[in-house]
């Protein structure tokens, strides 16, 4: 019988093995000295798909089956002693580790979070002005000197919008620098969010400067976001805040607790490795960045989690170093230790939680010596079935050819839609009306002149949505006015758009990881079809049980 469960589903040993008859909670099956009851296999099913509940008997006896499949794993793992291993050992104490800073961080932190009051949060809207924002043109210079020379003229009477034809730098010059919509503050880099939305509905700002050069912005609108709507964002950011706060405070407390102590002689070490890109020495490594009672963490250590979780180069300064300890290095360390002493790692439920993750971790590691070492799977192959399966990797588009006239305003698109239907050539319309040949190119997009553009691959083109994936109806059609790179394009199709075949390159690991799965799956198969013959004598079936399970109860008599 094939085994359709995943097998990360398959390892996992549900609790309640009773060894005893209890008529609410018939055993079903006995495996060994182990009871599975029916209260075990409606948990079970519970997790299923709705169409592979019950079933009948037929239908749950399958179900059941995964149930014993899953003792027998156990047994199997046990005798080889895989549950003792140094590998699932070594696993099981990380995971441990793991849930009990979990505990830690529920119990220390979560619960004790008080949620923000009515008027803390009316008070955090007025107080940091949240909510507003605004509608802003700009004009961009080179040079410092040049934006104060655009202020200068504004003060002399100049029109912003006629200024900013004349004189930006940026592609929306023409439109007077309108930016053509409203902003709001976590729209804007910082610079420009501090220094324009405290300005009023007219109010021009001091030269600004940003990674294109200096801005001079004018605020042509404003408005604010009514608290009703900002409410309930408001509150999710300062129950974060409450959270980062009561962490913190509570972190410092460990810190004291277990007298933490950072290595300052080791950091210049550290920071000129982290500077040159080279690995510390093995005796730095090996040697303590910070103590506390009862242990290290060894520098090597350290160095190679802040690499892990800030995705960067390391800080550049000591005070950055400890920093970074203190956010990604110690918290995980620190919870651990508190939640050891106060014998988390010791509870009841903890103990079983430990016992039934061991036989999971246990059960891993018999398939991947039984099962998944055992299969092979030849590199030349992929390319085998690539040949053998091209319908199923022909997902990309291929190249599209078409011609376009990119205006400013709708109103303009329409205009140039009915010339072109009224027989003007587009490639004529887009020599005199496009914007494109000013635009800087786009990736994929190449522009050929008179309006031609050839896009590959279309799934970064803002053509995609309108396209698809195939397209032949529209060859020829003039379309539009669709929003394409805030302009409005109209265009026609030239050529038909046909699905590309992926490269073998780009499909390879993905289909090495099919045929490996595939084969996992019936070398399964096989192993736990002997596994159930060998403990055949060691596992009883209980049909009555079962078969109950489908019979209603007969009606009970007045």
């Amino acid at each position: 019988m094939t085994n359709y469960w995943p097998i990360a589903v398959l390892v996992l040993v549900l609790a309640g093995c009773s060894r005893e008859e209890n008529p609410a909670n018939p055993i079903l099956v006995k495996v060994g000295d182990q009871s599975i009851t029916a209260e075990e296999l409606q948990r079970f099913e519970a997790g299923l798909p709705a169409r592979l509940r019950g079933g009948g008997v037929a239908g749950r006896r399958q179900n059941l089956q995964s149930l014993v499949d899953r003792r027998l794993l156990v047994l199997a793992a046990r005798k080889l002693g895989l549950d003792q291993s140094s590998q699932v050992q070594q696993a099981l104490d990380e995971q441990l580790t793991r849930k009990v800073i979990e505990q830690v961080n529920e119990v220390e932190i979560e619960a004790k979070q008080q949620a923000p009051t009515e008027e803390e949060v009316k008070a955090a809207y007025e107080r940091h002005q949240l909510g507003w924002q605004v509608w802003p043109a700009h004009i961009l210079s080179n040079t410092k000197a040049d934006a104060e020379e655009v202020i200068r003229a504004l003060k002399e009477g100049a029109d912003f919008a006629s200024l900013a034809k004349q004189r930006s730098q940026a592609e929306d010059a023409e439109r007077g620098g309108d930016l053509g919509k409203f902003f709001g503050g976590e729209d804007a880099v910082p610079v420009l969010r501090e220094g324009t939305f405290e300005l009023p509905a007219g109010g021009i700002s001091q030269p600004l400067q940003t990674k294109d050069g200096y801005e001079v912005v004018k605020v042509l609108d404003k408005r604010r976001i009514p608290y009703e709507k900002m409410r309930d964002t408001i509150i999710a950011e300062m129950k974060r805040r409450k959270w980062a706060e009561r962490r913190q405070q509570y972190l410092s407390g460990l810190k004291e607790r277990f007298q933490v102590h950072y290595h300052g002689e080791v950091v210049p070490v550290v920071l000129q490795a982290a500077k040159e890109g080279t690995k510390l020495s093995p005796e730095v490594a090996a040697g303590p960045l910070v103590s506390y009672q009862g242990g290290v963490l060894l520098a090597g250590v350290c160095v190679e989690h802040m690499r892990q979780w800030t995705k960067g180069p390391l800080p550049a300064d000591s005070l950055g170093l400890f920093n970074t300890l203190d956010l990604w290095v110690l918290p995980d360390t620190l919870m651990a230790l508190a939640g050891r002493a106060e014998g988390r790692d010791q509870q009841p439920e903890t103990l079983v939680w430990k016992e039934k993750k061991r036989e999971e971790l246990a059960v891993d590691q018999l398939f991947a010596e039984q099962v998944s070492a055992q299969v092979k799977v030849d590199p030349a192959e992929a390319e085998r079935y690539y040949q053998e399966h091209q319908d199923d990797f022909r997902v990309l588009p291929g190249e599209v050819q078409l011609t376009e006239v990119l205006v400013d305003t709708e109103v303009e698109a329409r205009k140039v839609l009915r010339a072109a239907q009224a027989g003007e050539k587009l490639e004529v319309l887009a020599e005199k009306y496009s914007r494109r040949p000013k635009m800087k190119p786009l990736g994929g997009h190449l522009y050929k002149g008179r309006g031609q553009l050839v896009i590959s691959p279309m799934y970064h083109s803002p053509y995609h949505d309108f396209f698809g994936d195939a397209n032949t109806k529209d060859v020829g059609v003039f379309q539009g006015p669709l929003l394409v790179q805030d302009k409005y394009s109209v265009f026609r199709l030239d050529q038909p758009v046909m699905p590309a075949p992926l490269p073998l390159s780009q499909v390879r690991r993905p289909i090495l990881h099919r045929l490996r799965k595939g084969r996992e799956a019936a070398a399964f198969d096989q192993y736990i079809a002997g596994l159930r013959s060998q403990y055949a004598a060691q596992v009883k079936w209980f049909e009555d049980a079962l078969a109950r399970l489908e019979s209603p109860p007969a009606a009970a008599t007045k």
